[in-house]
C-alpha cells in the first residue's frame, strides 16, 4: 500500500536517500488512490449500464459481468468462473453465429409473445500480455421502437399535408359554386365550376 515511510534524521546520503524514498512511497500511495478511484467510477459506470457487458479471458471463462448481462442471460445469477462457450451453446442461434464471426450483428429473440432485438458486439485485446474478448449486447427493441413511431408520425404528417393540398382547391371550388349558385345571373357559370 506504499505506506511504509523511512525515519532518518540524517543530514548525509542517506538522509537523502530515506528522502527520496520517502517521497516515491507518498508519489506511489498518491497515485494508487487515484487509480482506485477510476476502478470505482468505471465500475459504477459498467453497474449502472443498459447494455449487457461480460469480459472473457483467454481460458475462455469470464471473469467479469455487469448486473444487465446477469439479469439478461442467466436471470441474475453470477457468471463470473462460468465457460463462456458453454453459456454460448443456450444461446439463440443467430447470436451464435455473430459470435463465431467474432464481430458484431444484430439478432433477434422470440420470448412468448414479444420480440426482442439485440445488437452484439465483440472485440479482442490484450490485457495484462493476455488475450481477452469483451462482449457487448446493447437491447434496441425500445430504440426501434422510437424510430418505428417518428417514421409513422412523419408518414401521417405527409399524407395529412397532401390530403390538405388536394382538399383546398375542392373545397374553394364548392364555396364559389355555392356564391354562383345564389346569383341567378351567374348561373351559367355554375356547370363550368
Amino acid at each position: 500500500d506504499f505506506s511504509v515511510r523511512l525515519a532518518s534524521g540524517r543530514r548525509d546520503e542517506m538522509g537523502e536517500l530515506a528522502r527520496l524514498y520517502n517521497d516515491v512511497g507518498r508519489l506511489l500511495q498518491k497515485e494508487r488512490h487515484h487509480l482506485r478511484q477510476k476502478e470505482l467510477l468505471l465500475e459504477t459506470a459498467l453497474d449502472r449500464s443498459p447494455v449487457a457487458i461480460m469480459l472473457v479471458n483467454a481460458l475462455g471463462r469470464i471473469i467479469f459481468s455487469n448486473p444487465e448481462a446477469r439479469k439478461l442471460l442467466l436471470g441474475g445469477s453470477r457468471l463470473e468462473g462460468r465457460s463462456f462457450a458453454e453459456l454460448e451453446q443456450h444461446c439463440p442461434e443467430d447470436m451464435r453465429m455473430i459470435l463465431a464471426g467474432e464481430g458484431e450483428g444484430i439478432f433477434t429473440i422470440k420470448r412468448e409473445e414479444t420480440v426482442e432485438t439485440y445488437q452484439l458486439s465483440q472485440r479482442r485485446f490484450l490485457l495484462n500480455q493476455q488475450q481477452h474478448s469483451l462482449v457487448l449486447l446493447h437491447r434496441l427493441t425500445d430504440e426501434l421502437g422510437r424510430q418505428e413511431a417518428a417514421i409513422w408520425k412523419k408518414v401521417i404528417r405527409v399524407i395529412s399535408h397532401e390530403l390538405n393540398n388536394s382538399l383546398a382547391p375542392i373545397s374553394s371550388l364548392v364555396h364559389s359554386a355555392k356564391l354562383v349558385a345564389k346569383r341567378p345571373d351567374l348561373s351559367h357559370k355554375t356547370e363550368e365550376i
